[in-house]
């Protein structure tokens, strides 16, 4: 008869549970002293503030708010899409066209961006550059995703009221 000399797993467990905790602390210290840690943890509070704004269409409280956080975070497309749909609802399309560009050139597939753009490429009466919006989203995603059925819906109802 063998003698099965391996260790179980409740001799294993508390050596396991110690090393894990030990390395978790210490993953949590370094994420905790690292500025991008605390640059989120700064940032949560203003966007929650703008995006509750957003939901009231309060567009003159979210638009500061947005733009006090690019300030802080000037390489976020998604904080640079939002600023710009706020542009874009407040009637401002110069402002986002630029927010929306900008959000673009961070992240080119940035699929809100590419639809939000083209939302406002309609606001501005241009479905051809809306179209090409549509265009970019299908080649960096498919047709099957929200932002491309959305956006193509969109372009379809603007064209449907211009016959």
């Amino acid at each position: 008869m063998l003698n099965n000399t391996r260790p179980t797993a409740s001799k294993l467990l508390p050596g396991l549970l110690l090393s894990f905790s030990l390395s978790a602390l210490l993953s949590l210290s370094c994420l905790a002293a690292s500025p991008d840690f605390l640059e989120r943890e700064n940032l949560e509070p203003a966007l929650s503030q703008a995006k509750a704004a957003i939901e009231h269409h309060e567009w003159s409280v979210a638009g500061p708010l947005l733009d006090k956080l690019l300030q802080k975070n000037p390489d976020n497309s998604d904080l640079y899409t939002l600023s710009a749909f706020v542009c874009r609802k407040s009637g401002d399309l110069k402002c986002a066209f630029t927010k929306y560009r900008r959000a673009l050139e961070i992240n080119p597939g940035n699929l809100k961006a590419l639809e939000y753009l083209g939302e406002a490429h309609l606001q501005n009466g241009d479905p051809k550059s809306a179209k090409i919006q549509l265009d970019l989203i299908e080649k960096f995603s498919s047709k099957q995703n929200e932002e491309w059925k959305d956006l193509n819906e969109d372009i379809q109802t603007y064209l449907s009221k211009k016959k």
